[in-house]
């Protein structure tokens, strides 16, 4: 696929490809605005000892996580739009592009996406089954207001902050403005007769959409309130390495965060500790004894001032 990252903005492909960056940004109408001052990762133990020895958080390939149909449900969603604008006289002249980008994203070419999921809630029974079903969970809260500028969760531009968007009607008018930003940036091209090679403008509209629709899921899971730490493809190549896990039959590409936690990153932000927050042991039996176990384990780590509380959610065996 087209690298994303070209400098702005020679081809109108990239001014629009900018321009959906610059409206996250500015948090327009509310959809992208900055995450809560509290972050909390939902993980099993094994997780939360993997998530402190190493400094940083796994972001893994989104095509094979659990809530991927999500993804492709958001996918589903663009076909059908671009369905219907194929069908509308102003869209005529950006018609074969608009056929070209439902292609890519019907045959699934588009590349990954590399995503870690937090919720605002710090103590949610919907999160505990969703992400530590049938082991011992705890959820690990991070303060992620920026610190002399620094974010241990926005690294911009290769890693961003994203809210999970479950509305079908804003879904649509994201995707819709993003149609129309690259539609007005062809007619720009052609006006200025800047050569419009159609199959690189159906790649780079395919890879916005898709960076859109990485952050849909269905209604029912708002009580989630997600959001996403995400990595688009393109920017891959700034982690020192793509590694990968074994999880449920399947193995899973992963980047990790702290390959972007650089020195002057650790010296800004005054430590190399994870601003962890708290840690809140899930629904189980032994609740104690595996709390008082993470208390020992965090003053081996230099976490030691880190709370270790439980969950008020009532075990049922």
């Amino acid at each position: 696929m087209t690298d994303t990252t070209a400098p702005f903005p020679e081809f109108g492909y990239q001014r629009a490809a900018h321009g959906s960056r610059d409206s996250r940004e500015r948090a327009d109408g509310g959809w992208f605005g900055p995450a809560d001052t509290g972050l909390t990762h939902y993980t099993s133990m094994k997780g939360l000892v993997g998530i402190i020895e190493s400094g940083g958080f796994w972001l893994s390939d989104h095509r094979f996580l659990n809530d991927s149909e999500e993804y492709h449900n958001g996918r589903k969603l663009v076909l059908s739009l671009l369905e219907r604008l194929l069908d509308k006289k102003r869209h005529r002249p950006f018609r074969n592009v608009l056929t070209k980008t439902a292609t890519i994203l019907e045959h699934e070419m588009e590349p990954a996406q590399y995503v870690c999921a937090f919720s605002t809630k710090p103590d949610s029974l919907d999160q505990w089954r969703a992400y530590a079903p049938g082991e011992q969970g705890v959820a690990i809260t991070f303060d992620s207001a920026p610190r002399n500028g620094r974010s241990h969760f926005v690294v911009a531009p290769a890693m961003a902050l994203r809210r999970i968007i479950y509305r079908v009607d804003i879904k649509t008018t994201i995707l819709i403005r993003t149609i129309a930003r690259f539609a007005r940036e062809f007619a720009a091209d052609i006006g200025m007769d800047t050569p419009t090679d159609q199959d690189v403008w159906a790649e780079w509209l395919a890879d916005s959409l898709a960076m859109e629709f990485i952050a849909f899921k269905h209604n029912s899971y708002e009580s989630e309130a997600e959001t996403r730490m995400v990595v688009p493809n393109s920017h891959a190549s700034k982690f020192n390495d793509i590694h990968h896990r074994v999880t449920k039959n399947k193995i899973v590409s992963y980047l990790h965060s702290a390959d972007l936690y650089t020195e002057a990153f650790k010296e800004d932000m005054g430590s190399d500790r994870l601003p962890i927050r708290e840690i809140r042991v899930g629904p189980t039996v032994n609740q104690q004894v595996t709390r008082r176990s993470i208390e020992e384990f965090l003053r081996h780590t230099g976490y030691g001032h880190v709370p270790v509380l439980e969950s008020d959610i009532p075990f049922r065996g």
